[in-house]
């Protein structure tokens, strides 16, 4: 039986650990944080110009788990979410961004008012969403938001923004 054993951990160790088939390949997490806008970002719109005015505007920074079920409970969450929000009427701009090199999503809103985007944060589908945020997070996601002209509602002033925000919520 030890003769059996033994052969069993040497082959183990000879053919490596057991390929996990949920899990993304690793990320270098020392080039991903949300003070640094990912080059590789995918955007789901261009952050196309918006009337002159002052404005709520919002960002999110969401570092998705290294799994594929965690991709498809964020997608499962995403859609909802995107769909609800685009019926909101204080909505003047939203894009998004996802990264695969830092596996991360990115959020970006512009809003006529605090409250219109209260009215979103608090509907049914966005709070569906942050009750399942320890499945869709990795730890360190944070969202924070600023007063500014049309002139603030870039990805540099969003990186900023979130590099500055010690206080905002971490999930």
């Amino acid at each position: 039986m030890r003769k059996i054993t033994s052969l069993f951990l040497m082959s183990v160790i000879a053919c490596g650990p057991a390929v996990d088939p949920d899990a993304l390949p690793p990320i270098d997490e020392t080039a991903c944080s949300k003070d640094r806008i990912e080059a590789d970002g995918i955007d789901s719109a261009p952050l196309t110009a918006v009337a002159p005015g002052q404005y709520l505007i919002t960002t999110t920074y969401l570092r998705l788990p290294l799994s594929k079920k965690a991709m498809a409970r964020f997608s499962e969450l995403a859609g909802p979410m995107e769909a609800e929000l685009r019926t909101n009427k204080g909505l003047v701009r939203v894009t998004t961004r996802v990264s695969t090199s830092c596996n991360t999503a990115r959020t970006m809103t512009v809003w006529k008012s605090e409250a219109d985007m209260m009215t979103f944060v608090t509907g049914p589908a966005h709070a569906k969403a942050m009750a399942a945020t320890p499945e869709v997070s990795r730890g360190g996601s944070i969202t924070t938001h600023w007063m500014d002209s049309e002139a603030g509602a870039t990805w540099a002033k969003a990186a900023q923004s979130l590099a500055a925000d010690n206080d905002g919520p971490i999930y």
